[in-house]
């Protein structure tokens, strides 16, 4: 399984949906790119900071997925 490490936490995704987002993100131009990065990262500083339980860490799971995709393993 794919891990994120963002200082101390950690950040698991499921293999077959990092494999679908780098194929998504390979035909997107660089600008496009880094931004669906940039927003990715968004999402995941949101999701952790959110209370809500289960819907966090499905979000945190595909923002993972998303900064993973792209070769990113710690931040």
């Amino acid at each position: 399984m794919p891990t994120l490490q963002i200082g101390t936490r950690i950040f698991h995704a499921d293999a077959q949906r990092v494999a679908s987002e780098a194929e998504g993100m390979f035909r997107m131009s660089p600008e496009r790119r880094r931004h669906r990065l940039e927003a990715a990262k968004t999402k995941l500083v949101r999701a952790v900071a959110s209370e809500h339980g289960d819907e966090a860490t499905a979000a945190a799971r595909s923002a993972a997925a998303t900064i993973l995709s792209q070769g990113i393993v710690a931040i």
